[in-house]
């Protein structure tokens, strides 16, 4: 019952959720016809207590013994992959941190937020739909630790696939404050078992598998390559961040028993700041969904 925004033209479409982060829900290259937001979010289902109690089991031989029924598994480690996440996962998820979290920390859901705008609603201060180009700013006033700062991000798409994103954040409080930003993309690959498919840092020349866990230092590209089905998303920022990424891994339950699945990949761009009163910091993404 909550108004959402969608945007669609000849190149791309896209969905805003004001109410819950003001978040991406849908991303959508049209020539292609992929949604790139086709992601899922960890949750609790009802069979996993049977696979962490067995891995619980384990004998010293490493088979898993058998519980109420017959427990197979279909890999060895499973149950170390049953965490869920605290919110749906989606893309322009503003995150703040007291330091900059590890990689396993971001995998495990572990990273502690400072901020209060994981899940908050954002109002929408402007609109504006033209022939060639479509404009929407979300603005909220929250707090970082017990400061007042204000989070806006406007977002512009012309006829072509790319995306333009523009943040301001800007501390309204009395005091500096010392925080790490970051924003969070969830898009997917739709497999982690093509060597085709890859995420790759062109500026340094370092390419790593979509099943990787990882971290970049001082970037301003980062892709995701799926030459599967020809397509390249590229971000480009205006100055250099950390890129943390993990794959999004789900445990569900076939008939030939326990198994894993990937369901997206997950990013933050981590940007360490110094926040002074009255003086926004700016930071902005260009998103360039390119065929291949």
């Amino acid at each position: 019952g909550l108004d959402e925004i969608v945007v669609m033209g000849p190149g791309l479409s896209f969905g805003l959720d004001p109410n819950r982060g003001g978040v991406i829900f849908d991303l959508c290259h049209m020539d292609r016809a992929l949604n790139l937001a086709d992601t899922l979010t960890r949750r609790p289902e009802a069979y996993h207590h049977k696979l962490a109690e067995a891995g619980r089991n384990q004998d010293p031989g490493g088979e898993i013994a058998s519980i109420h029924d017959q427990v197979k598994v279909k890999e060895e480690g499973l149950e170390k992959l049953l965490i869920y996440d605290p919110c749906t996962r989606a893309s322009l998820r503003d995150h703040f941190f007291e330091a900059e979290p590890s990689r396993e920390d971001f995998f495990a859901g572990q990273a502690l937020e400072s901020g209060d705008f994981l899940q908050a609603a954002y109002q929408v201060t402007r609109t504006q739909d033209g022939p060639d180009e479509a404009v929407a700013t979300l603005t909220r006033t929250g707090r970082v630790g017990s400061t007042a700062v204000v989070v806006s991000k406007t977002l512009r798409a012309g006829r072509a696939p790319r995306l333009h994103v523009a943040y301001n954040l800007e501390n309204t409080g009395p005091e500096p404050i010392e925080t790490v930003y970051a924003c969070e993309f969830c898009l997917t690959l739709y497999s982690d078992q093509d060597e085709d498919r890859y995420l790759t840092a062109p500026e340094i020349g370092n390419h790593h598998p979509v099943s990787e866990t990882g971290r970049e230092a001082d970037l301003t590209r980062f892709e995701l390559v799926n030459h599967g089905d020809g397509l390249k998303t590229t971000f480009t920022l205006s100055r250099p961040v950390n890129v943390s990424f993990f794959p999004l891994l789900n445990v569900s339950m076939s008939e030939d028993g326990f198994e894993k699945s990937y369901q997206g990949t997950v990013m933050h761009f981590c940007l360490p700041l110094r926040l002074e009163p009255g003086r926004p910091e700016r930071l902005g993404f260009d998103i360039e969904l390119k065929a291949i």
